[in-house]
């Protein structure tokens, strides 16, 4: 038996691996998940005959097709490490921390416009912080960028990530921060979508070509379930209409910029 992998099923009767090496959740069917104690231990041919009275001979061999697949892409191996290296040396390190960091997260604000029950930031979960009105100084943030900025000119890729609680709240800082970085710098925003009925908000994003992060709980149903504003009624039509709005006025852009998680 592997000692570096579990198995275990979900309450939906699915089939899970999990690889203790690689840290990774492998979802796979029921023959793989019976055979896989005896990979490694017994050979190809035995595993046949073990087997071939619960399943097809041939759903055996593509079993094990499958696993000697992932084994080459470094899955369910069941030999122990001699040794650990790191992986960059001090001069690597060096240079991408002094001049090609390429990616930075700023959190603009920790007031939202919206209640999401399942937020972490609820005050359901012990030892998370609550909303609050609380706002990144302009003295902050613009160290943060200057500092950002001279740290970033070998970077291939530049980018900044508003987060917040709404970034769009805050929406008078983005555009601070855009006069400031000019076009080598793209600015992608993680939001909830609720301020994009501010026509100013919506043309400013376009024109600016900002990447957005849409947070959707797919239908209005669901959606509306947990993703309520302030008030705590619910937000879907709102926030869908808004989308509908820039997609008609924008297609490329919405194509282009517009994620929805």
């Amino acid at each position: 038996m592997n000692p570096f992998i579990h198995k275990f099923q979900s309450f939906a009767g699915n089939h899970y691996i999990y690889d203790v090496r690689t840290n990774q959740f492998v979802n796979v069917n029921k023959v793989i998940y019976d055979i896989i104690d005896d990979f490694g231990t017994l050979q190809y041919d035995e595993i046949i005959s073990k087997f071939k009275k619960c399943y097809e001979v041939e759903s055996i061999k593509e079993a094990l097709h499958e696993l000697y697949r992932c084994q080459k892409m470094g899955l369910f191996s069941n030999k122990r490490f001699k040794n650990m290296t790191f992986p960059y040396d001090l001069h690597y390190l060096r240079k991408n921390l002094e001049s090609c960091i390429g990616y930075m997260v700023v959190n603009l604000t920790e007031f939202c416009n919206m209640r999401c029950k399942y937020c972490s930031f609820s005050g359901t979960y012990i030892y998370e912080r609550l909303h609050s009105n609380k706002r990144i100084s302009d003295a902050v943030l613009y160290k943060a960028i200057r500092y950002y900025l001279s740290h970033s000119k070998q970077s291939r890729v530049k980018s900044i990530s508003f987060y917040g609680g709404e970034p769009l709240t805050s929406f008078e800082k983005i555009m601070w921060v855009k006069s400031l970085i000019g076009k080598e710098v793209e600015i992608h925003i993680d939001s909830n979508g609720l301020l994009l009925g501010k026509e100013d908000i919506r043309e400013a994003i376009i024109k600016n070509n900002f990447y957005l992060q849409i947070s959707l709980d797919g239908p209005a149903v669901y959606h509306d379930r947990y993703r309520v504003d302030i008030n705590g009624k619910p937000t879907f039509s709102r926030i869908s209409s808004y989308l509908r709005k820039i997609q008609k006025d924008s297609p490329n852009f919405y194509r282009k910029n517009i994620h929805l998680r």
